[in-house]
């Protein structure tokens, strides 16, 4: 995994896919799933990366 305090706290579907190194249709998979949904940015198409970090450590 990638270093995450390279990122932006708000990351895009590319920044993800970077983060944890799979294809555009594994991470599109993934965002649309309900556990990503929940750190989803309203209205855009944004993640929280203290979510997916949080979703990386189990804590989601």
């Amino acid at each position: 995994m990638n270093k995450l305090n390279a990122y932006p706290e708000v990351l895009a579907v590319k920044d993800i896919k970077q983060i944890l190194r799979i294809g555009t249709h594994q991470t599109y998979s993934l965002v649309k799933s309900e556990e990503f949904k929940k750190f989803m940015v309203p209205c855009t198409n944004l993640y929280s990366k203290k979510g997916l970090i949080l979703w990386l450590q189990g804590k989601i």
